[in-house]
Formats: structure tokens, C-alpha cells, sequence
């Protein structure tokens, strides 16, 4: 399982507001962490993951992420890498609008 977990620590009341910090996990493994503002929304959380991935694994010029295509794109690569004796045996799991292959 993919998952982008918000860490920030409860502060002042500043938790899910302003500048919040981001691991990106597969099932149980962190893979990296990221900074996101709360307020630029799911979307772009969703890019910076993939951009924090890249950075970290792909190296800046090897791939770029400008859409949403691309963010699956870098994510199917990623498990791919990380786990490479599941390749082509993957299944997303989730209500009935988002279950299927990868």
C-alpha cells in the first residue's frame, strides 16, 4: 500500500494549517519525507510526493513530474524498483470506482 502520512507534530493548534511535514510510505517501509502547506490541497501533496520520490531515488533529471499522469507514472516505477519480484503483480485496492490494476 501507497501512503502519504502527515507527521507534524500538534503545535499550538498549527496542526493541519501552514507548513506541514509528509512521509511517503510503501506498506510499511518509509521511503522519504516531504514539506507541504496544508492549504495548496491534495493535489499538489500528491505532486511533492512524487517529487520528494524522484529527488531522492531518480535523481532530479531523470524524470519529471508535471501532471497527474506523470505522479502515477513515477509511483508504479517506484514500487517497481522497491519491490521488484511483485512487477506487474499489482492491484490497487478501494471502493468501487478504484479498484484494479496498476
Amino acid at each position: 500500500m501507497i501512503s502519504i502520512v502527515n507527521v507534524t507534530k500538534r503545535n499550538n493548534g498549527e496542526y493541519g494549517k501552514g507548513l506541514q511535514k509528509y512521509v511517503l510510505r510503501i506498506n510499511r517501509e518509509e521511503i522519504c519525507e516531504f514539506e507541504h502547506v496544508f492549504e495548496n490541497g491534495l493535489a499538489k501533496c500528491l505532486e511533492q510526493a512524487a517529487e520528494a520520490y524522484r529527488i531522492k531515488y531518480q535523481g532530479m533529471k531523470k524524470y519529471e513530474c508535471t501532471d497527474m499522469n506523470d505522479f502515477d507514472r513515477i509511483l508504479k516505477m517506484a514500487f517497481d524498483e522497491i519491490f521488484p519480484s511483485l512487477k506487474g503483480n499489482r492491484t490497487l485496492k478501494g471502493g468501487d470506482d478504484h479498484e484494479g490494476k496498476v
